[in-house]
């Protein structure tokens, strides 16, 4: 409990790099809030809000409201979108990699891997999935257990 947040926060960013054998560069979240700004009450509860780490760290993290509908869909497939075309208009070949159980990305990602972008899905059920860029098959990942690896 005593580990500052950024330790944290790198420890994790770290462990991501590891897993895809590549710099991690850029970074961006999606919250569900109904504020523009962070309430107060947040700073001072004694927790300490990840998402904030985050952001104090350089980190996109886009805010989304309300919670049921599809909001944080439309952030992802959008960023995910500007991604792809950033490589299309001659940028640098770059690994997008995507932190969420969530199947339903898959035909995006596939869609990415196709242009020849290599692609990386983690869950949070220790496993993933490799989509090698141009090709047109996916690697299943196992991966140890985070409480395993944070002690580390």
């Amino acid at each position: 409990y005593n580990i500052d947040p950024y330790q944290q926060m790198n420890k994790v960013l770290r462990w991501v790099a590891g897993v895809l054998d590549a710099p991690v560069t850029s970074v961006e979240a999606v919250e569900f809030t109904r504020f523009a700004r962070t309430p107060q009450e947040q700073y001072t509860d004694g927790n300490r809000n990840w998402l904030m780490t985050l952001r104090e760290m350089g980190g996109i993290v886009h805010r989304t409201w309300p919670k049921m509908d599809d909001a944080t869909d439309a952030v992802i497939l959008d960023r995910m979108r500007t991604f792809l075309d950033k490589i299309k208009d001659g940028g640098p070949q770059r690994i997008l990699c995507l932190l969420s159980g969530d199947k339903h990305y898959y035909p995006m990602l596939q869609a990415a891997q196709s242009e020849g972008v290599t692609v990386v899905a983690l869950t949070d059920r220790n496993e993933g999935h490799y989509f090698p860029g141009g090709r047109n098959f996916t690697v299943p990942m196992s991966m140890m257990p985070w409480e395993q690896i944070r002690h580390r």
